[in-house]
C-alpha cells in the first residue's frame, strides 16, 4: 500500500524578533529599532528582572562622564533593592543599572530570540557630561 503524503505544516516561530529582523532595510535608527523590538516583546514586559534572563530597555545613566548605552541588551547577573547588574552585550562589559533612571519597562528577550536581538542595530552610545 502506498504511503500517504503528509502535508508539512509550517512551524510557528517562537522568535518574536524574527519579523523585526526580517523587515530591516538598513536605514533604521537605534530609536526606531528599540521601538519595534519593544512592541514585539511587549508580552514579556517586566518591572523587575530575573537573574539569568536577557532584557532590553531604555536607560539614561546618572553617573557623570560615563559612556552609556541608551538601549542596552543585558544578561542579568544580580538583582538588588537599588537595581541590578548585568553584562551589556553591546559593550561586552558588566554594568550596574539603577531602577530610578530606567526610562522604560524591561522587555524580556528569550534565549531563542537572542541572536535576532543581537543583530538589531539598537546600540546607541552617549557620554554623560562631566
Amino acid at each position: 500500500m502506498p504511503r500517504k503524503t503528509i502535508k508539512s505544516q509550517q512551524k510557528k516561530s517562537n522568535n518574536r524578533l524574527a519579523l523585526v529582523e526580517k523587515n530591516m532595510i538598513g536605514t533604521e535608527t537605534a530609536d526606531d529599532m528599540f521601538a519595534k523590538a519593544a512592541e514585539a516583546l511587549k508580552s514579556t514586559e517586566a518591572q523587575v528582572p530575573m537573574v539569568g534572563n536577557y532584557y532590553i530597555f531604555t536607560y539614561v545613566a546618572a553617573k557623570r562622564g560615563l559612556l552609556t548605552d541608551l538601549y542596552p541588551l543585558v544578561a542579568v547577573t544580580g538583582v538588588y533593592d537599588w537595581g541590578f547588574t548585568g553584562i551589556n552585550l553591546h559593550l561586552g562589559a558588566q554594568r550596574n543599572y539603577n531602577y530610578p533612571v530606567m526610562m522604560s519597562p524591561l522587555y524580556e528577550v528569550k534565549s531563542t530570540e537572542l541572536d535576532s536581538a543581537r543583530s538589531l542595530p539598537m546600540k546607541m552610545l552617549v557620554k554623560n557630561p562631566d
